[in-house]
C-alpha cells in the first residue's frame, strides 16, 4: 500500500525524516546518543504523533527516557506484528485527517471511506479473504453524495490531499464517472454502480508491489507485463465473491479494451464492450492523463481531451463528445448542478446495459 524505504539508524538524515509519513525506529533507547541524534532529527512533535519504536530494552529507564522527548509508540521487536501494523495505521489515519481539516465534512467522510475501502481490499486480495462488499456499498454512496452535494471540482482537489497514487487514482475515476453520469441524466441507481466500478476497476493492481506500480523511472519489460496482467487477476479475484456485480466485473476486466479491437487483454471490440466499459475508459484514461505521477507532469484538461480525441475509433465518440462538454465546461467548476447533456428515465439504464445517449458506435 505505501512505499517503504529502510536506512540504517545512524545513517538517517533530516531529509529521510521529512519526507517519510511514518517513522518505525529501530534502537535502543537506553543509548543516549541514539536518543539524542532522533531528538534532533524529528523534534519533539514528529516523534509524538508520527512515530513507532521498536526497542530491544523496553525497561524503566528507557521508558522514562522515551517519554522525556516525546516517544509513546513503543514496542519491543519481538511484539506481536499485528499490534504494531495497527500503530503504524494509526500514524497514517491521523495523518490524513490533518490533511483532510481544510475539507467539508462530507467530502473528508468520503475519501476516508474510500481510503478505510482500500486498505481492506488490500488485504483482501492479498490475503484470499471476503471483499469488504459493505464498505464497498459505504464508500461509494458518500462519493456519489461528495460529487452531488459539494462539486465535482471540489472533489477533485480534495484527493489530492490523499497521500497514496493508487488509493487517490481509485478515488479519482469514481468520483469522475459520477460527475459524467449525473451529467447525463443518470438515475442513483447508475451512478452507485458507476462508482463502484470506478474504486475497483484496478483491484487486479493490489497484487502488484507498491515498488512496481509508483516506480520513480521507466518499466522494465518485466515490469510492465507484471501490470498489463491486472485486469485479469482483478476480474477472477472478484469473481470469487458473492454479490460483485457482473458489470463491476466486467469493467475491471474490460476497461482496456479499445471498440476497434486493439485493446488487452483479449482483444475485443464493437458491441462486446458495454456502455458502463465505454463510459468507465474514458473517464479512466482522462484520469491518468491529468493526475500527477512521479514519472510525469499532469497534463491539463484541454490537453487530456485532445490526447482522447486522437485515439479516434478506439473510444466511443458520442460519450466522448458528452464527456469533453463536462469537464471544459467553465461553468462546471463551481456548479453543483451542472445541466445534463440528456435526460434519461429513472430506471436505470447503465444496469440494463443501454447506452446513455441511445448512440451504439
Amino acid at each position: 500500500m505505501f512505499s517503504v524505504r529502510s536506512v540504517p539508524f545512524a545513517e538517517v538524515g533530516p531529509e529521510d525524516v521529512t519526507s517519510a509519513t511514518c517513522l518505525v525506529v529501530h534502537s535502543f533507547l537506553g543509548s543516549a546518543d541514539a536518543v539524542r541524534h532522533l531528538e534532533r532529527l524529528a523534534g519533539g512533535a514528529r516523534l509524538r504523533e508520527q512515530t513507532v519504536f521498536l526497542s530491544p530494552d523496553t525497561g524503566r529507564t528507557a521508558q522514562v527516557q522515551a517519554h522525556s522527548i516525546g516517544i509513546e509508540r513503543i514496542f519491543d521487536p519481538r511484539s506481536r506484528e499485528a499490534d504494531i501494523v495497527a500503530a503504524v495505521s494509526a500514524v497514517l489515519e491521523q495523518s490524513l485527517d490533518r490533511q483532510l481539516e481544510t475539507c467539508s465534512r462530507q467530502i473528508a467522510s468520503a475519501i476516508k471511506q474510500s481510503d478505510l475501502l482500500h486498505r481492506r481490499l488490500c488485504s483482501a486480495m492479498r490475503g484470499k479473504k471476503p471483499l469488504p462488499m459493505a464498505a464497498l456499498d459505504q464508500s461509494a454512496a458518500s462519493i456519489c453524495d461528495a460529487v452531488e452535494d459539494e462539486g465535482f471540482a471540489r472533489w477533485l482537489k480534495a484527493i489530492e490531499l490523499h497521500h497514496g497514487q493508487t488509493c487517490r487514482h481509485m478515488m479519482n475515476v469514481a468520483g469522475t464517472a459520477v460527475a459524467f453520469g449525473r451529467y447525463l441524466g443518470l438515475p442513483r441507481v447508475d451512478l452507485l454502480l458507476l462508482a463502484q466500478a470506478g474504486l475497483l476497476h484496478d483491484v487486479g493492481k493490489l497484487f502488484i508491489p507498491i515498488s512496481v506500480l509508483e516506480k520513480d523511472g521507466p518499466l522494465t519489460e518485466d515490469e510492465r507485463a507484471l501490470i498489463a496482467c491486472h485486469p485479469e487477476r482483478g476480474a477472477k479475484a472478484l469473481m470469487r465473491e458473492q454479490g460483485v456485480d457482473r458489470q463491476v466485473i466486467e469493467a475491471a476486466l474490460c476497461h482496456h479494451e479499445y471498440l476497434d479491437g486493439s485493446g488487452y487483454p483479449n482483444g475485443i471490440s464493437g458491441d462486446a464492450i458495454s456502455p458502463l466499459v465505454r463510459l468507465l475508459t474514458i473517464v479512466d484514461i482522462f484520469a491518468a492523463l491529468t493526475e500527477r505521477r512521479a514519472y510525469k507532469e499532469p497534463m491539463t484538461a484541454r490537453m487530456a481531451i485532445g490526447h482522447l480525441m486522437q485515439m479516434k475509433d478506439k473510444l466511443d465518440q458520442p460519450l466522448l463528445r458528452a464527456f469533453r462538454g463536462l469537464v471544459l465546461e467553465p461553468v462546471f467548476a463551481v456548479t453543483k448542478t451542472p445541466e445534463p447533456a440528456r435526460s434519461v428515465t429513472t430506471d436505470g439504464c447503465l444496469t440494463c446495459r443501454h447506452h446513455p445517449l441511445g448512440e451504439v458506435a
